[in-house]
């Protein structure tokens, strides 16, 4: 292809007016993608084809007894006409004499009961919605108490910490306050003066130890007053929170006696509105009325009961006769219904070979398409060779076709029957054609020269290799130096070199 150039699909297309239609066919795809989309299609519609007479076959074995008889559809109508009138002389049997008037006073009782009934439940459901905004309200103040009580019962026991507190601390000053009063003055009574040494005068000493005794006395009352004034402030303040946990117990007791009356409120509501509409008197007596009404009417209808029981009699008979004549016309029905399946299968199947042909005749287009491309192709390679052709493409008994690559000269392979001469010469002008191509003349090799008798020309240098049985040694003689007597000599191996 790259020496003898590709062909463009619009190139194959020009040359057959039978093609013209295959790009419209493509749609865009590549000539091998829309073969492997018509291969897939026709598969599955082989499928679809060979599934239709087994479905075919599936509704004919359902198919009901058709019975398409106008004298069915005329029993049914004069049917349905007996039974009509029979209904209507049942009617006016029930609807006669005292039946009647009872039967349009309880129809009068009955709409009062419904409007009795629809006020009766009114009034349950007013009484009900307001008990509940009641019990609402109930739970939002007992949730309100709740709070306020939890919160009091904290601030308790706060204060009661603080109460432990103050009393522990009056213990103490207590027993600091006996501690300090049960202290006493030591006096040194020595009478000799720590300094000098001499005896110190009496009225000296006196004074002294009177001075001692009243420092000591201030300081000792001096501490227990303060002891005192603390333990007061101490008591003032303990006073004032037993008060106030007082206060708020009363609160707490209070507060859970109003919360314990609420609960027993609440469950009251509860009950009230679980309960059913309570029954209005007029509402009684409107249902004891409508009974008393249907008892006479039951004792009226047993004075007419053989003659409407004969008329329910008749009218069953018809009913029974009725449903025979439209099980008849269903079957026929469902049979016409069969037969019309059976026709679209048909049609279906029409419709799918049609289809297929369609495929078929796309697919015999796309391999005329390469049927041509092969002969132009394998025209334009062949023309490019002197000697040798090339088969690219084998027709296939089925129409198709299969990719080959194949050398011939004179219509025999040459993988086969072709001599060695001419396969010689087909190589050679093999490489004549890439030589000029390509514009690169390589030296050549011959080997088994002796056996062509007219080796074809070539641009490139020849090394010609002969067989000569009686040369030992290999000699070498280029062309322009070779005697006419070797050359008619074909028992030795050498090279011709050109």
């Amino acid at each position: 292809m790259e020496v003898c150039g590709d062909l463009s699909d619009a190139d194959v297309i020009s040359t057959d007016s039978k093609l013209d239609t295959l790009p419209e066919i493509l749609k865009g795809r590549s000539l091998d993608d829309h073969r492997k989309v018509i291969m897939a299609r026709r598969s599955e519609i082989n499928k679809d084809i060979e599934l239709i007479p087994v479905r075919i076959s599936e509704v004919e074995r359902g198919l009901p007894p058709i019975v398409d008889d106008p004298s069915t559809y005329a029993e049914l109508e004069s049917l349905r006409t007996g039974r009509s009138t029979k209904a209507e002389e049942l009617a006016n049997y029930q609807a006669g004499g005292a039946i009647a008037e009872k039967n349009k006073q309880l129809s009068l009782i009955q709409t009062e009961i419904t409007k009795a009934e629809r006020e009766r439940w009114t009034q349950a459901a007013d009484q009900a919605q307001s008990q509940k905004m009641n019990l609402r309200t109930l739970q939002e103040q007992a949730i309100a108490i709740e709070s306020q009580t939890a919160a009091r019962k904290a601030v308790l026991k706060d204060k009661q910490t603080s109460v432990n507190e103050y009393e522990a601390k009056l213990e103490g000053l207590r027993e600091e306050w006996h501690t300090i009063n049960s202290e006493t003055l030591v006096i040194d009574e020595t009478d000799t003066c720590p300094t000098c040494g001499q005896s110190l005068p009496p009225v000296h000493i006196e004074a002294a130890r009177k001075t001692a005794r009243d420092a000591f006395n201030l300081a000792h009352a001096s501490k227990l007053q303060a002891i005192t004034d603390v333990g007061h402030a101490l008591n003032s303040t303990l006073d004032q929170l037993v008060i106030q946990m007082g206060d708020l117990q009363l609160q707490i007791t209070t507060g859970e006696k109003e919360l314990a009356a609420m609960n027993d409120k609440q469950d009251t509501l509860r009950a009230a509105i679980t309960e059913e509409a309570p029954n209005l008197p007029t509402y009684v007596a409107l249902l004891e009325k409508k009974s008393a009404m249907e008892q006479e009417i039951i004792d009226l209808q047993k004075t007419n009961s053989p003659a409407i029981q004969g008329i329910k009699e008749d009218i069953a008979a018809f009913d029974t006769k009725i449903a025979a004549c439209e099980q008849v016309i269903a079957l026929g029905k469902q049979g016409e219904a069969g037969l019309q399946r059976i026709e679209e299968l048909k049609a279906d199947e029409r419709k799918l070979a049609k289809e297929f042909e369609k495929l078929e005749a796309e697919l015999y287009l796309t391999e005329q398409f390469v049927r041509t491309k092969v002969s132009l192709l394998e025209s334009r390679i062949n023309s490019r060779f002197g000697m040798a052709r090339f088969k690219l493409f084998n027709q296939l008994v089925n129409g198709g076709i299969e990719e080959v690559c194949e050398t011939m000269y004179l219509g025999v392979p040459y993988g086969s029957a072709l001599n060695n001469s001419a396969r010689i010469n087909i190589g050679l002008d093999i490489i004549n054609t890439l030589s000029k191509h390509f514009q690169f003349d390589a030296p050549i090799w011959i080997d088994n020269a002796e056996a062509v008798t007219d080796l074809l020309q070539t641009q490139g240098q020849q090394i010609r290799l002969y067989v000569s049985e009686g040369d030992k040694v290999l000699e070498i003689e280029p062309t322009y130096g070779r005697s006419n007597k070797k050359e008619d000599n074909g028992n030795r191996k050498g090279k011709d070199s050109r």
